[in-house]
């Protein structure tokens, strides 16, 4: 009974420690590194649905998502941008000069059917 008890206590401390709602936990340091340090250096803009994207939530839009920000790479740099919708996508692979901008109503979906996800390396 008691090391039960302990090790409920030992456990709790740890969700506790781990709770990314106290705000003293280290875990929070992440946090100041992660997102856009600085205004992206140009301003063309690369909408993915320029590039076939749909945003309805069950589209695979992963050959969209990684030709738009292909084409900003090509071109020295930009923003991709996204109308507001879901996009179900695979793995996609950002490049230097290219910024991501998931504005507000823009949600991501990631799949998990590897089958679908590899088909954008061909």
């Amino acid at each position: 009974m008691l090391s039960v008890l302990l090790a409920l206590t030992l456990s709790f401390n740890n969700t506790v420690e781990a709770n990314p709602l106290n705000k003293e936990s280290p875990n929070l340091q992440w946090t100041k590194k992660v997102g856009a340090q600085k205004t992206p250096d140009k301003e063309d803009v690369f909408n993915v649905a320029d590039y076939g994207a749909v945003n309805d939530g069950i589209k695979l839009n992963t050959k969209a998502i990684q030709a738009a920000i292909d084409a900003c790479a090509a071109k020295g740099g930009g923003i991709v941008t996204f109308n507001p919708g879901a996009y179900l996508t695979g793995s996609v692979f950002i490049k230097e000069g290219v910024n991501l901008r998931i504005d507000k109503g823009v949600i991501i979906l990631g799949s998990q059917d590897i089958s679908l996800c590899l088909n954008v390396i061909e």
